[in-house]
C-alpha cells in the first residue's frame, strides 16, 4: 500500500499525497441510501424526495443496485433500519443530510452500522452536510462528506473505493481522518437534461400527497439567511420544457395525478423556458394543478396569465420583510417600493402566498410593525412568518459566529428549526434568534402568530373575497374562504389575546 499520510484541515490537496482507505470489500455493486428521521420522528412528508431519486437513477444507469429508505415517511425506528441494511447487505451507504435536523439522526445511524459493519463505507451528503462537512465527520462514524452534486462525485468515489484507489484524487470530498480534510471542489452538471428522469420507483409514492419537480438548480441571488449557495454557489442552470414534460408524463402514467410543486430555489429566471411549458401543457391539455416557489421580481407580467391557463395555481414570494433597512441587511436586492409594485400584479392572476422572517439581525418592534404595514398594503392570499434560523453555510450563519453570538461547537442541531410544520415554536430555537436582534423570545413568537393572523383577516374581508371569486370562482373560494375561517376562529378560540392583538395592528398600522 502507498503512503497514508495524517492530515491537518490547512493543509492543501497537493501536500496530502496518496490517500487509501481500505474497506476490505471485493466490489461495490450495491448501495443503499438513507433518509433519516429526526430524533422525534416529527417528519413533515411533502412531497416526493427528488434529489435523492435523480442520484439513484443515475447510479442504476451506471449499473449499480440501488435501494431507498425514507425513514421519516415510513418512521423506520433506528433498530429497524439496521434490520435492513442487515437483510439488504449494501457495499456502500449514502446518507441523505438536507437539513439541521438531521445532522444528530445521521451520526446515530452511522454509529449503529459501523458497530455491526464496519467494512461498510458510509457516506453523507446535502445542504447541511455540506455546510459543515468538518463538524459531521469528527467523532463520527461517516467516512465521506460529498461536497457538490452527488451525481458528479459518488461515480468516482465508489469506483475508486472498489479499486483501493487514491482518495485525495476524487474531487468534492471531506475525507475522515485524525483531522478531516477537503479535496478540490467537483465540478458541477452542466447539462441537467443529461441527467436520468428521476427513479420514483425506488419509492412508496402513495406515502407523497405532492410530486416534486425540479426545473432548475441555483439561484442567482445572495441574500444572507438562504442556503442555496451551498451547494450551488449562485449558479442558475435550467432544464428544458421537453426534459419536465418527460417527467410529468412519466409521473402521471406510473403513479397517477396529483398536484406538481416546482421546488426550485427560482423558477422562473428562464423565461424562455416558462413559456415553452406553459405552452405545451396547454396545447397537450395536461389538465394538471402546479405551484412554484420565487421572487415576485423574477417572472414578467406577460407570463402570468400563460401559467395560470396551464395550470399554476399558487406561487410562493420570499418578501421576508417590509422595511427596508433590514431588506440591506439581509442583502435582499429589492425594496418595499419594489414588492408594492410586483406583487399585486401576481395576486391578481395567481393565489399568492408571501412568506416573511422574524428575527433579523438589528431587527426591532418598528421594523416588524413596518411588514404589517406592508401587508396591508398587498394583501396577500396567505401569509406565512417564521423566526430567522442561521443555516449552516449561510452568510448569515458566518456573520454570527464571526460576531462570537453563535458557537457551532454548541448549537443543537435537533431543535435548529424555529418553528415546525404544525405550527409550534421551539423555545430553545427561538431564544437563540433573539440573541442578534433587538426583541425577546416572546416578541418573536408573538409577532410571527399576529403576521399570520394579520394576513387571515386581511384576507377574510369582503372586498378580497369578492376579488378572489372573480379571480378563482365561488366554489374555489366558498372552500378556501371556509378553512380560512376555521383556522381564524380556533387559533381565537385557543389565543384570544394574539387574536385581539392582531386585530388592533388591522386597524391601527
Amino acid at each position: 500500500m502507498s503512503e497514508l499520510r495524517m492530515l491537518e484541515t490547512t493543509r492543501t490537496v497537493d501536500s496530502i499525497g496518496v490517500v487509501r482507505k481500505n474497506f476490505d470489500i471485493t466490489d461495490v455493486k450495491k448501495v443503499l441510501f438513507i433518509i433519516p428521521p429526526t430524533m422525534d420522528f416529527a417528519d413533515y412528508v411533502a412531497s416526493s424526495p427528488t434529489n435523492v431519486a435523480t442520484i439513484g437513477a443515475h447510479l442504476k444507469n451506471l449499473g449499480y443496485e440501488v435501494r431507498v429508505i425514507d425513514a421519516g415517511v415510513h418512521k423506520t425506528g433506528f433498530e429497524k433500519i439496521l434490520e435492513i441494511v442487515k437483510d439488504y447487505k449494501p457495499d456502500a451507504i449514502g446518507l441523505a443530510c438536507n437539513f439541521s435536523t438531521l445532522h444528530n439522526p445521521s451520526i446515530k445511524i452511522a454509529e449503529m452500522i459501523k458497530n455491526n459493519y464496519k467494512n461498510v463505507p458510509i457516506l453523507i451528503g446535502g445542504n447541511h452536510a455540506t455546510a459543515v462537512p468538518e463538524a459531521i465527520l469528527k467523532d463520527s462514524a461517516i467516512d465521506f462528506v460529498v461536497i457538490g452534486e452527488a451525481e458528479i462525485v459518488m461515480p468516482h468515489l465508489l469506483s475508486t473505493i472498489k479499486d483501493n484507489g487514491d482518495l485525495s484524487q476524487v474531487n468534492g470530498l471531506c475525507i475522515k481522518d485524525d483531522s478531516p480534510f477537503r479535496t478540490l471542489p467537483s465540478d458541477f452538471v452542466k447539462n441537467l437534461d443529461e441527467l436520468p428522469l428521476p427513479d420514483y420507483s425506488l419509492f412508496d409514492m402513495s406515502k407523497y400527497p405532492l410530486y416534486n419537480i425540479n426545473s432548475s438548480r441555483g439561484c442567482i441571488y445572495r441574500c444572507t439567511y438562504c442556503a442555496s449557495g451551498v451547494i450551488y454557489k449562485r449558479k442558475y442552470r435550467s432544464r428544458s420544457a421537453k426534459s419536465i414534460l418527460k417527467e410529468i408524463d412519466y409521473l402521471i402514467e406510473n403513479f397517477g395525478k396529483k398536484t406538481f410543486w416546482f421546488s426550485d430555489d427560482l423558477f422562473g429566471q428562464n423565461h424562455a423556458f416558462v413559456e415553452e411549458l406553459c405552452t405545451a401543457l396547454i396545447e397537450k391539455n395536461y389538465n394538471i394543478k402546479w405551484s412554484v416557489v420565487t421572487r415576485a421580481t423574477t417572472i414578467p407580467n406577460k407570463l402570468l396569465k400563460l401559467m395560470r391557463k396551464a395550470g399554476c395555481t399558487g406561487m410562493s414570494i420570499g418578501i421576508e420583510s417590509g422595511d427596508n433597512d433590514i431588506l440591506k441587511v439581509m442583502k435582499k436586492d429589492a425594496t418595499v417600493a419594489s414588492f408594492e409594485q410586483t406583487f399585486p400584479p401576481v395576486k391578481k392572476v395567481i393565489r399568492a402566498r408571501a412568506f416573511f422572517l422574524i428575527g433579523n439581525i438589528g431587527e426591532t418592534k418598528e421594523n416588524v410593525w413596518n411588514t404589517f404595514r406592508l401587508i396591508k398594503r398587498i394583501k396577500p392570499d396567505y401569509g406565512t412568518f417564521c423566526p430567522v434560523v442561521p443555516l449552516p453555510g449561510t452568510e448569515l450563519y458566518n456573520q454570527l459566529i464571526e460576531m462570537g453570538i453563535i458557537d457551532p461547537k454548541t448549537l443543537n442541531w435537533d431543535k435548529f428549526y424555529g418553528i415546525d410544520h404544525d405550527g409550534n415554536y421551539d423555545r430553545e430555537s427561538i431564544e437563540l434568534t433573539s440573541k442578534w436582534c433587538k426583541l425577546t423570545p416572546k416578541e418573536i413568537k408573538d409577532y410571527c402568530d399576529y403576521g399570520n393572523l394579520l394576513s387571515l383577516i386581511i384576507g377574510l374581508t369582503p372586498i378580497e373575497i369578492v376579488k378572489r371569486i372573480r379571480r378563482d370562482g365561488i366554489r374555489s373560494q366558498f372552500k378556501e374562504d371556509k378553512e380560512k375561517a376555521s383556522r381564524l376562529f380556533r387559533f381565537a378560540r385557543r389565543n384570544p389575546r394574539s387574536f385581539f392583538s392582531t386585530v388592533k395592528i388591522w386597524l391601527t398600522a
